[in-house]
């Protein structure tokens, strides 16, 4: 299965054309909704041009601290970001980091960022995943397409929020690959812990 097109000195990745297909989505999404919240476009710009480095920072952060046993005898493959390796859970988190601070920044609301942007990840996740299947990551038991699973499972959530406007949180644990300790997956641990912090948000809210 090929993984990339490469045009002389540059290579594209299919994976990173499927992941940043799904951040446009995000933002056109954002965008469109903006009003219904009291926010602007250059709200949304700024709040996109903040948020994505620390989205991913997180993202990059989390797999490396998730597969500490080859980094740390691999110190320079931390930065070595073009051959893969980001965590959606270290993404929800840089996200929320940077979002806060745009949301500081610009003197707005915290809680209508995060009822604008977060939703949007779904569909986001949902076409991201989908590049999972060119570099053949996110595989389950027998080579079961766990990817597939996840991305038809965003997809759907995401029509439910737009027709119902109500949060929903989906998790996964089913993949090999994931973050493991002691037997533990810790995909579920986070879907927990975010799945209270979202009924938190959305009580004071």
């Amino acid at each position: 299965m090929p993984q990339s097109l490469s045009f002389g000195p540059i290579t594209i990745h299919f994976y990173g054309i499927f992941v940043g297909f799904g951040v446009l989505l995000s933002y056109l999404y954002c965008s469109k909704k903006s009003r219904y919240l009291g926010l602007n476009q250059k709200n949304i710009d700024y709040l996109f041009l903040i948020t994505l480095p620390f989205s991913l920072l997180g993202a990059r952060l989390y797999h490396i601290f998730s597969s500490w046993q080859y980094y740390q005898t691999n110190f320079p493959e931390m930065f070595n970001i073009q051959n893969g390796g980001l965590g959606i859970f270290g993404l929800l988190c840089g996200s929320f980091v940077g979002i806060s601070i745009s949301a500081r920044l610009q003197k707005i609301k915290l809680f209508p960022c995060l009822n604008l942007v977060f939703p949007s990840f779904l569909l986001a996740q949902a076409i991201g995943r989908i590049g999972n299947f060119f570099n053949q990551e996110a595989m389950g038991p027998n080579n079961f397409p766990t990817f597939f699973l996840e991305s038809s499972l965003c997809l759907v959530a995401f029509i439910v929020f737009l027709i119902t406007k109500k949060k929903k949180l989906l998790n996964f644990g089913f993949a090999n690959d994931t973050w493991t300790i002691n037997g533990i997956k810790l995909g579920w641990i986070f879907s927990v812990m975010m799945f209270v912090t979202g009924l938190v948000v959305l009580y004071f809210s």
